[in-house]
């Protein structure tokens, strides 16, 4: 009797959501090749199959990717978490219950933070206080601003205390200085108030931060061509410049206002 190779046909498997089979298929692969292979395929496959509309296959490959086997306990988004993994938490977490999110948002809310997966953010952020700090007293927002990650500084921001300092004295915005990250920069010094900038705990202040870090004329590139100079002084100045300039503004339209209502004519009322 010929062999009914049809059955063995992943797109029949994932119409069918034949989870049985497909690990048939993966415990071949790891046979033939090692435990490794196995899991790099099926992170591979993992996001396009979870749009087939084949839950039971997703999860199994997810637990995969994650795990390098198949795992109910603990739940296969803490695995992958405690792997890193965060292509396979991140589809996870779309399928797993609120308590299971809760239990891991904060490692997930770090560990988006330094991969600038804004996507992943957005799952855990709701679970978490984002302000909320590690052994170190580094929250998500200083995390992000270390890694020069700019779509989750974007994220946090909103949401998050500016001037909260870490166990060193350094808030965000220290930190994107300090691992020279120009765009995290940026975007911190964009809405950056002058308490953040010159604000001090343990000796330090951003303002200072920065003109050091110029002062060592830190270059960067792979060659003479390309290098540039990283700049950080400079770029706070300018935004300490405009923070004096608005205030400056502000307090000339005050006045104007209010030498505008001392001028202006009263009104008599005829009886």
């Amino acid at each position: 009797m010929s062999a009914n190779y049809a059955e063995w046909d992943l797109g029949s498997i994932y119409r069918r959501d034949d989870v049985d089979r497909l690990q048939i298929i993966f415990t071949a692969i790891t046979a033939l090749a090692d435990v490794g292979v196995a899991k790099d395929l099926a992170l591979k496959t993992l996001l396009d199959v979870s749009r087939k509309n084949a839950p039971r296959c997703s999860n199994w490959l997810a637990q995969t990717a994650a795990a390098g086997r198949p795992s109910l306990n603990p739940p296969a988004l803490h695995t992958a978490l405690a792997n890193r993994n965060l292509a396979a938490a991140k589809f996870l977490a779309r399928h797993s219950l609120k308590r299971e999110i809760a239990a891991i948002a904060d490692g997930g809310l770090f560990l988006a933070a330094s991969e600038d997966d804004s996507e992943s953010l957005e799952i855990f952020i709701p679970h978490v206080n984002v302000n909320k700090a590690n052994a170190s007293g580094h929250t998500a927002l200083m995390v992000a601003a270390a890694h020069g990650s700019v779509r989750a500084l974007n994220a946090l921001l909103p949401l998050s205390k500016r001037e909260q300092r870490d166990n060193g004295g350094f808030n965000a915005l220290m930190h994107a200085i300090s691992r020279h990250n120009e765009d995290a920069l940026i975007v911190l010094l964009r809405d950056a108030s002058a308490k953040e900038i010159t604000g001090q705990a343990s000796g330090n202040s951003a303002i200072e931060l920065a003109r050091d870090a110029q002062n060592k004329n830190i270059q960067f590139g792979l060659n003479p061509e390309t290098a540039r100079h990283f700049r950080p002084h400079e770029m706070v100045k300018a935004r300490l410049e405009a923070i004096e300039i608005s205030q400056v503004s502000s307090e000339a339209m005050v006045r104007a206002d209010d030498g505008a209502s001392k001028n202006k004519p009263r009104k008599t009322l005829r009886v």
